[in-house]
């Protein structure tokens, strides 16, 4: 990781108390807009259990740190972590996305959401509550949006 991105990664750390106020330096509406659609990306290609549309929301040198595995690194894995799992279950997820949980410095960000629904568990034809708790990195490339890091873990 460069020095940059690790400055930028400590900046987003450090405007976090900021956050409650509503006000962040460098932030505005077209940065949250633009975030907000790649979550819904995200919502969409899960629920359509499209593994490469999944991976192309990532950055290249991103991690994903699902619940109950270990870090997937690089978005070529990433996808294949994607495409492991659809093959093995689908989702009907929704996501609840706050734009006040987003938070912006420059061309790095951070969100936080929820999603509820359902897993399918192929295998066994099972279908069990999914409700998940969701903590996101943004990085603006290129101008475009993409997650660099992204962890979740079940709420219940």
């Amino acid at each position: 990781m460069s020095i940059q991105k690790l400055i930028a990664y400590g900046a987003i750390v450090s405007i976090a108390s900021m956050s409650a106020s509503g006000t962040v330096l460098g932030q505005t509406s077209d940065d949250v807009q633009g975030i907000i659609r790649v979550l819904e990306s995200y919502e969409q290609f899960v629920n359509a259990g499209d593994a490469q549309s999944v991976g192309g929301l990532y950055a290249s040198d991103a991690i994903l740190l699902p619940d109950r595995f270990d870090a997937f690194e690089g978005a070529e894995n990433i996808t294949g972590f994607y495409a492991f799992a659809f093959d093995a279950l689908s989702l009907e997820l929704e996501f609840d996305i706050d734009p006040s949980d987003i938070i912006v410095s420059g061309d790095v960000a951070y969100a936080t959401t929820t999603s509820v629904g359902t897993r399918f568990i192929k295998e066994g034809n099972q279908t069990v509550p999914e409700i998940n708790r969701e903590l996101w990195v943004f990085e603006e490339i290129d101008g475009e949006w993409k997650i660099a890091r992204y962890c979740f873990n079940q709420s219940q």
